[in-house]
Parts: C-alpha cells; structure tokens; sequence
C-alpha cells in the first residue's frame, strides 16, 4: 500500500512546513529589523524627550548589549523547551515595543529597548534551533539559507522603514508598528509549532556558568560600544574589555568541570564549527560596518535623506537572496568549503572597489561592489550556518544555535566599534592637517559632522559663513578619504578571514546533525574519508556512521 502511494512528500513541501518555516523566519525578521528601524529616529527623539547624544547611543547600544544573554538562551531552550522559549521572548518584546512608542522619557525608552533585546536574544537560538530539527537534508539547508537571508535582509531594510514612517507619522510609531507583527507571530507560534527539547539530559541549568558567561558578553560588548565615546585606551573601556575576557577564561574553566555545561566545549574543538563562526563573525562585522559608514557617506556626501539612504543600501541585501539557494545546493552536494572561500573572495574583491573608488564615482561607484558583496555574502550564508549546526546534536541544537547567533549579534558591535576607531582616527588626522588654519570651536562642528550629524553644517554655516563653502568641501573631503580607508581595513580582514576559514573549514562536511552521543553523519550516496589516518589536532570525532534516527524522525513531524 505504501508503495502505491508513493515515497513520503518532505515537510519541507508541505502545508505545515511552509507554516512553520515562514513563523521562524518572521520571529528571526522581527528581531533584526528592530536592531536597526530606530536609527533615523534619533533627532525626533532627541528633541522630543530632550536626550543628550550619550542617551540616543545608549537607546540604540542597549538592544545589542543584552545580546549576552543569547549564549544562554540556547541552552534554556534545549532545556525547557524551544517553542516555550520562542514564546516567551516573543511576549518580553511586544511588551518592550509598547512601552518604547508611549514613553515620555529617554531612561524610559532605554529600558524599553533593553527589554526587546532580552526578547530577541530569547527569540534568535530556539528559532533557528527549531529549524534544524524540523527539517530533514538536503531540504534543511534551504530553510536554513531562508532564515539567515531573509534575516539579513530585516536588518538592511530596517533603516528605510523607519524613515518611511517618519515621513508620514510620529517617531512613536516605529515602536508601535512591531505590536501588531509580534503579536501575530506569537499567535502562530502558539497555534502551529510543535515543542522540542533535549531529551537526553535532566533539565538543570548551571546558573554560575549562564551568569559569567553573561557578564563576559556584557563586558566585552560594553567596551566595545563604549570605545567609540572614550576611546580604546580609557581607563572605562580598558577595565571593562579586561572584565570581559577575564570573565570568558572562567567561564571556559567552569564549563569543563559542570555535568551539566551552558556551552558544549566540545563545540570549540571542532575545526568546522570554528571556521564557520570565524565567518560568521567577520561578514557581519562587515556587513554592519558597510550599512553603518555607507550611510554617513551617503547622507552627508551625497545629500541624500535618510529615506532614500536606506533604499540605496537595499542592492547590497537584495543580491543576497539570489544566491542564497546557489550556495545551499552547492554545501549538499561537496560541503562548505567551496561556497564559504568563493563567497568571501568576492565580498574582499567588492571591499577592495569601494575602497579604491574616486572621489566623483558617487553612489555609482557602490552600486556594483554593493552587488557583488550582497551576492558573496548570500553564496556562503546558508553553508556556514548549516555546518555549524551540524557540528552538534539535535539536543544540542540551542546551544549551538545560541553561540552561532552571539556571534552574530555581538561581532557586528564589536565591528562597527573598532571599525568606527579606524574610521575617526583616520578623520582626525585628517582635520588636523587641513583645518590647522581654524579654530578650535570650527573643527569641533567639522568633526561633528564627520561623526554623521548632518544637520551641523548649518551651524558651521552660522559659525564661519565667509569661509564655509571651503569647510564644506575640506569636511567632505575627509568623510570621503576616512570611508574608503576604513573600507579598506575591512577588505583586510576580510582577506585574512578567507584564509583562516579556508584552512578550517573542510573541503567535504557532513551535513546531518548527529544525535548524541554519536558521531555525525556522512552525506548520502557519497563514499566517506577515514579519518582516523588523519593527524587531527583539534581532535574531530570519526564521522562514519549511518544516518541517525533522529533525522528520519525529523521528516515525519
């Protein structure tokens, strides 16, 4: 009978599926366009709730600084259960979204948005963790190019939509307006997932370890954020980078001794898992550097508005989704390492023209590099993800999927950081040689300016008018040689990462998770590599296994 029926359809072409996949997209979309949405809101902010500069920073860098606690959401969502942890940090951001958009007050709007972040670090691992354990390989890989991409894409369009509100309503509505979606994906989170949790272990947390781990990430991302006030060298930013790292050697102490571990340190010796979160690392450094001084440059040397800014920077996201799929084919059939070095050769060449574009280009001259970074970036989104989610086991899956997205969120604040301490020292050393002739008050508004507020030229204007058409073109002249030598810095790490990456990443991985304690498994159909030849000094385990059951169970929910 079952064979007149013919072979099972994969969940993933099902009804259900496309359900499921499109609630963990969404969730995954809510949080990352929240990331960015209030970024052109900051002067309406800033006169309606008379915030100083130091505020408007901490309304935007709070969200990102409770993104320590995303480490530990994987493990609280392998533990109590990933849909109840998705739900939850669903509900936490609603209710931060709500009290932002009815605040009268700056620290108001601050707790408001460290509430969001604790949601969408509750929100990101069990999301994506639900993604590796509801769909089977190859069908896998594609849900997982879709999730990242379309994630991406939240973060690149967040700045034009909330400059699109702007123009037709109050600054309180771009708050508002993540209600009604966050309330509706909850909804369907509620009515169409099914829970998952570890099976295998005893559902105990080791608080001691959850609370270090949150600190270090706290520490480390503070000083990072705060870099970009004081300086690397204060004595805030130093005492607080030392806290961090201090704290993140303890935690790794503590982890090997604990029966019941917040991170699988077995996880950090494995070469793949390493090699992708390197990647993953590096490309959202990139990527947030590129949107963030992109957008200064286009703002203040093209004159654009912060609408159209936002629709400029759109090609460098939408050419991700076309090569997604390109990139999630190729990992199925030969591995990760063959997308991951491709996609970031051509993300170093697309840095390497921007950084090398004349002064006259204008946005022409970013449109194609714009182009190819999106396309280099989509092409090994998708592999790198997989592959590090298949470094673990399907009970282990949050865990993995937590560490992958702190990543994420915390190396694109620590990216923009030190990418903005290359971008200012470069501005100042600039200032000082071409505005030696001016005082100290006219090279203060310059330098205002060349930190993003646009809106300071009139005030340089008002200051120096006989002189200002020379300042204007000095200042963007600076904005314009700090850009593309802070672009360039990035192409190099870009460039050192690619080889890094190239030498970690295998050249054939094995994309099926494995359940624990097991090894993982080969790739269906092709011959597998004995290992156990192999000096390994990471100590890998032999992948020479069948497929486990987990993986057909997965197909048949």
């Amino acid at each position: 009978m079952q064979n007149q029926m013919g072979p099972k359809k994969p969940f993933f072409y099902t009804l259900s599926g496309v359900i499921v996949l499109s609630i963990l997209i969404a969730s995954a979309m809510l949080v990352w366009l929240s990331a960015t949405i209030l970024n052109v809101a900051l002067p309406p902010i800033e006169y309606q709730l008379n915030a100083t500069l130091n505020e408007l920073q901490w309304a935007v860098n709070v969200f990102t600084l409770c993104g320590g606690l995303i480490i530990v959401s994987g493990r609280l969502a392998d533990v109590f259960g990933r849909k109840r942890v998705l739900n939850i940090g669903l509900l936490l951001f609603i209710l931060g979204s709500f009290i932002g958009g009815f605040t009268n007050h700056i620290t108001i709007l601050i707790i408001a948005r460290a509430i969001q972040g604790i949601g969408g670090a509750l929100i990101l691992p069990p999301s994506l963790a639900l993604v590796e354990v509801n769909f089977h390989p190859p069908q896998r890989t594609i849900a997982i190019g879709l999730w990242i991409g379309l994630a991406w894409f939240a973060m690149a369009i967040g700045p034009a939509i909330g400059g699109l509100v702007l123009e037709i309503a109050d600054w309180r509505w771009i708050m508002w307006i993540l209600v009604p979606f966050g309330g509706i994906i909850l909804f369907l989170s509620t009515t169409f997932l099914k829970e998952s949790k570890n099976s295998t272990e005893l559902p105990r947390i080791d608080y001691i370890g959850s609370l270090i781990v949150m600190l270090s990430m706290f520490g480390i991302t503070y000083a990072a954020i705060e870099s970009g006030v004081t300086g690397w060298l204060s004595p805030l930013t130093l005492s607080m980078l030392c806290f961090g790292l201090l704290l993140a050697i303890i935690f790794i102490i503590i982890e090997k001794r604990v029966s019941n571990p917040v991170l699988a340190i077995d996880l950090l010796c494995d070469r793949t898992f390493l090699g992708a979160n390197l990647v993953n690392a590096v490309s959202n450094i990139t990527f947030a550097s590129i949107l963030f001084f992109s957008a200064i440059y286009l703002e203040i040397v093209g004159n654009y508005s912060a609408l159209s800014t936002g629709l400029l920077l759109l090609p460098a996201t939408l050419s991700i989704l076309i090569t997604l799929n390109i990139g999630s084919v190729i990992y199925n059939r030969i591995g990760a390492k063959a997308p991951t070095t491709i996609g970031m050769i051509m993300l170093t060449i697309g840095l390497l023209v921007i950084s090398m574009k004349s002064e006259s280009a204008g946005y022409a001259g970013l449109l194609g590099p714009f182009v190819l970074i999106g396309l280099g970036i989509g092409l090994f989104a998708s592999p790198i993800t997989a592959a590090a989610l298949a470094a673990s086991s399907h009970d282990d899956a949050g865990r993995a999927a937590g560490l992958f997205k702190a990543s994420s969120m915390i190396g694109a604040a620590i990216g923009i950081a030190i990418a903005g301490s290359v971008y200012q020292h470069h501005a100042d050393r600039l200032l000082n040689e071409l505005a030696a002739d001016h005082g100290h008050e006219t090279r203060y508004i310059m330098r205002k300016i060349i930190g993003g507020n646009k809106d300071d030229f009139d005030a340089l204007q008002q200051y120096a008018p006989d002189q200002f058409d020379a300042l204007r073109e000095i200042t963007l002249s600076i904005i314009n040689s700090a850009y593309q030598s802070t672009i360039l810095f990035l192409m190099l790490i870009c460039l050192t990462c690619t080889i890094i990456g190239g030498l970690l990443i295998p050249r054939r991985h094995h994309f099926y998770a494995a359940t624990k304690p097991g090894p993982r498994d080969p790739i269906p159909g092709r011959p597998t590599t004995s290992h156990e030849k192999r000096f390994d000094w990471l100590r890998r385990p032999n992948k020479t296994s069948k497929p486990s059951d987990t993986d057909n169970q997965a197909d048949n929910i």
